[in-house]
């Protein structure tokens, strides 16, 4: 028999008939008794056909359920109902009902109560719930409260009330460490770094120890500035607080060191951690995997396994693109046998992965192997195969899958259509490459970048189409770089196109007047077609070329 109800907490099974039943029990089933006499009372009346008595009742029984309504409340609460609050289990409510029960008392419960309440809505990160407890405070006298207020600071700047949050914390007479970090922590978050740094120079000006945790946000905004300087001054100081070796300061001590291209750095941080993760590893592996550094992401490879670490799908995705970057094949087919012990066979990123690597490389017959084990064959598998057979020649295979993979439901990405555009360009391909750049946007959303209009550029100039090719150089969306201008030149030399040549000349000049590879390219058009002399090129501008050549 289906028990007629659970515990919301402990999830014990229950019968309102079980007489070891704890004592809310029974005030569930005085209430459910009370209702089922309820509803059968005005029942019979209203058939009896006895309105008067069937109104008197209800408004008796209207009565009766709202001096009920507390009860009902630690009824849906699963507690028994406190004759006081002085000793009431607070912890066992969930937020929504804390801050109800809070509400309606006269007085605010222990200072203890409010700051596990305050805990509480911190971890759920409600906004509304934040704002309901922040006014309760300020109504209560408790905003600035010494302990309270370093709790309050810390749940707003998590709710996303940054500036409540600056508020809280400027009428404070004491700020713990607590207090003065979740604010670094806020500005770092939304950005202002300006802030958050001056606040910790104010923090340590008031002679506050700082955390790992402050570190933790200022290290971060160093990455996200790209100031490696700053970020070494910081480590200076964590060395100085006896910091360096806590896990998570050190392995965002190998993210920026790995970011700023700083490898022997980042590798120095990772070995004098008392204890390394695969956190840690893959992070100072992806460094390398950046940089192309094949060799080391092999060697670090063997360094954490070595450590009795195992790599993760992290850790196999950033040293497979490496080897796949740097056609390492051997290391590749390692890490794939690496994949399938540790069973990451069935992790589709890692696998597409896979599959872009065996392309890359040339290894078409593997990465089919690979890519019909998928069990989501993802647009990036999809890519990895238009793109390794487009570089082995086989145009119209790729065009095939290009097709296939839309068929199936997968829709196309910004780098597939880069390929299949460069593969229109090459094959003289004009229609089906400008119906392909319209596909893009119009029925996938994908905002063409420079690269797809560097492409365009060079499918009209190879195909002659120089006029069109102007238009498209003068109205995109985007500003040209020097492939741009390089492209419709060559275009221009390509067909002897001397005025096209000229007009895309002088629009590159005013924008790129230094770079003498645009002139070196102008002066052999001109050379070629033997007009030089309708050219007026100053000495500064052949200094240029002979320098360049």
């Amino acid at each position: 028999m289906a028990p007629d109800f659970k515990h919301k907490v402990t999830k014990q099974t229950l019968w309102l008939d079980d007489p070891e039943n704890p004592p809310w029990v029974s005030l569930k089933l005085g209430l459910e008794l009370e209702k089922q006499k309820t509803d059968e009372f005005l029942n019979v009346n209203s058939l009896a056909g006895n309105p008067g008595l069937l109104f008197n009742q209800s408004a008796k029984v209207g009565t009766e359920n709202a001096n009920m309504s507390t009860a009902s409340f630690f009824v849906q609460a699963n507690m028994e109902k406190p004759k006081t609050l002085d000793n009431f289990d607070w912890k066992a409510l969930s937020l929504e009902q804390a801050v109800l029960l809070l509400e309606e008392q006269a007085s605010p419960p222990p200072i203890d109560i409010l700051a596990n309440i305050l805990h509480k809505c911190r971890r759920k990160r409600s906004l509304v719930y934040a704002n309901r407890i922040n006014n309760y405070l300020t109504k209560n006298n408790l905003k600035f409260h010494r302990r309270l207020g370093n709790y309050l600071v810390p749940m707003l700047v998590d709710c996303g009330c940054l500036q409540d949050a600056q508020n809280v914390f400027v009428g404070l007479r004491e700020r713990n460490e607590f207090s003065w970090s979740s604010l670094i922590h806020g500005y770092c978050e939304c950005g202002d770094f300006k802030r958050a740094f001056s606040l910790y120079k104010d923090m340590r000006e008031q002679d506050v120890h700082p955390s790992p945790y402050t570190f933790l946000s200022l290290l971060k905004s160093c990455i996200r500035l790209d100031d490696i300087e700053r970020g070494q001054e910081m480590h200076n100081l964590i060395i100085i607080f006896g910091y360096e070796h806590e896990g998570s300061i050190g392995n965002i001590l190998v993210d920026m060191y790995s970011r700023s291209g700083a490898h022997a750095d980042a590798q120095a941080v990772l070995f004098g951690l008392s204890t390394r993760d695969v956190v840690a590893w893959t992070t100072l592996i992806a460094g390398y995997a950046d940089c192309g550094l094949a060799e080391k992401v092999w060697e670090c490879l063997g360094w954490m396994h070595s450590d009795g670490v195992a790599s993760d799908a992290a850790a196999h995705i950033c040293s497979l693109k490496a080897f796949s970057n740097a056609g390492a094949i051997d290391y590749g087919r390692d890490v794939h046998s690496q994949v399938i012990m540790g069973g990451f066979e069935e992790d589709n990123l890692v696998v597409n992965v896979l599959v872009d690597m065996y392309a890359k490389c040339g290894f078409l017959e593997e990465a089919w192997n690979v890519f019909n084990k998928v069990p989501m064959q993802g647009v990036v598998s999809w890519t990895a195969l238009i793109s390794g057979h487009a570089r082995i020649g086989e145009c119209e295979v790729a065009f095939e899958l290009f097709e296939e993979m839309i068929g199936t439901g997968v829709h196309p990405n910004d780098a597939t259509f880069l390929i299949v555009l460069s593969m229109c360009s090459h094959a003289g391909m004009v229609e089906k490459g400008l119906s392909y750049f319209q596909l893009m946007e119009n029925e996938y959303g994908i905002t063409p970048t420079l690269d797809h209009y560097n492409c365009m550029l060079d499918l009209l100039g190879r195909s002659g189409q120089l006029n069109a090719a102007m238009l498209m150089l003068e109205n995109m969306p985007v500003t040209p770089n020097l492939i741009s201008w390089k492209t419709v030149l060559s275009g221009c030399r390509k067909w002897g196109n001397v005025g096209a040549a000229k007009q895309v000349y002088e629009l590159a000049m005013r924008k790129y007047t230094n770079h003498s590879s645009v002139l070196a390219l102008m002066c052999n058009i001109f050379g070629d077609l033997n007009i030089m002399r309708d050219f007026k090129m100053s000495n500064k501008v052949q200094m240029d070329i002979e320098v360049k050549e």
